[in-house]
């Protein structure tokens, strides 16, 4: 098994929900990446609510 399929083979087999919150997730941070402080938490519990409203996450206080 190489270095690479044992980073791709979770995502390629994970459900569509968690292949979309991921794909979302690097997006977000690729924006981001060049911030001095970038604050993704919030935004990331955005996608997951929006991709899988079901699992009613809520950010906990003081994480940012």
């Amino acid at each position: 098994m190489s270095k690479m399929s044992k980073i791709d083979d979770p995502i390629t087999f994970a459900s569509w929900e968690a292949q979309e919150v991921i794909r979302r997730v690097l997006h977000l941070e690729k924006q981001k990446i060049h911030q001095d402080k970038p604050r993704v938490t919030a935004d990331i519990v955005l996608i997951v609510k929006e991709v899988v409203p079901e699992a009613g996450v809520e950010p906990r206080e003081g994480v940012v």
